[in-house]
């Protein structure tokens, strides 16, 4: 039998990147209200910045409404994130992890957003279910 969450936050976001920063201040009233470190918020709020972003800017290949869900759960010592979208198929695992070392000038535009979330999570998966993208990231806290 699996331990339920304590605490459950779940929303739709628009694929509009203001919407993004409303729902960041939902995110820390959510775990401040849990007791989540604020540190932990700040690289949580980030990640969830990152990917959502990522998913509105690049995910669709029409302007029309579409939507992420997104959904966190908080349980005893584990925090989760599943970020949902209908758009077209990318995982970002696949993406090579940036080259920290090289000259600015040499580095290849984007990827630091991915390589923070590796950074973050204790564990980061991607699947395709139905036509959707799923991105789980798991934090041990």
């Amino acid at each position: 039998m699996s331990k339920q969450p304590v605490a459950i936050l779940e929303e739709a976001l628009p694929n509009d990147l203001a919407a993004i920063g409303a729902f960041a201040e939902r995110v820390e009233a959510f775990c401040a209200a849990e007791g989540v470190a604020p540190a932990i918020v700040y690289q949580l709020n980030l990640a969830i910045d990152e990917l959502a972003t990522n998913v509105i800017s690049y995910g669709w290949d029409d302007a029309g409404p579409h939507q992420l869900q997104i959904k966190l759960c908080l349980a005893p010592g584990r925090l989760t994130v599943l970020i949902e979208d209908d758009g077209r198929a990318f995982n970002p695992l696949d993406r090579p992890p940036p080259d920290l070392d090289a000259a600015i000038e040499a580095r290849a535009i984007g990827g630091l957003g991915i390589h923070f979330v590796r950074q973050f999570a204790t564990d980061f998966t991607y699947e395709r279910v139905a036509g959707r993208n799923r991105l789980t990231i798991g934090k041990r806290l």
